[in-house]
């Protein structure tokens, strides 16, 4: 296993929407494994919230394996990604009720 293995979908927009896969794998002699189950990626979506200043997360479920919780973490002004909450499977909504400057740059992952 001297090579990562990984897969780049130059056709995927994950600004958009999520997207299901089933994952395989070959060996040296060319043999290809029996595909997965679908792995299904999360999507976030972020919208303004009540007050201004602040967001609302909102994201899909990942599929494929089980997920106990959410690690939600924020990037302020490109300070690099901290943890800041997290939530159990089946919850994926979030806000953020810190208030930000109107020249801040804020990022979050999910």
């Amino acid at each position: 296993y001297s090579n990562v293995s990984e897969y780049a979908d130059v056709n995927a927009n994950p600004n958009v929407t999520s997207y299901k896969y089933k994952l395989s794998s070959v060996d040296s002699c060319g043999n290809e494994s029996i595909h997965s189950q679908f792995h299904k990626t999360i999507h976030l979506a972020v919208s303004i919230a009540n007050p201004p200043a602040s967001f609302n997360l909102s994201w899909n479920d990942y599929l494929g394996f089980t997920v106990l919780k959410y690690r939600i973490l924020r990037n302020v002004n490109n300070t690099g990604f901290s943890p800041v909450d997290s939530t159990s499977f089946g919850t994926t909504v979030w806000t953020d009720t810190a208030s930000y400057l109107p020249a801040d740059t804020v990022a979050f992952v999910i």
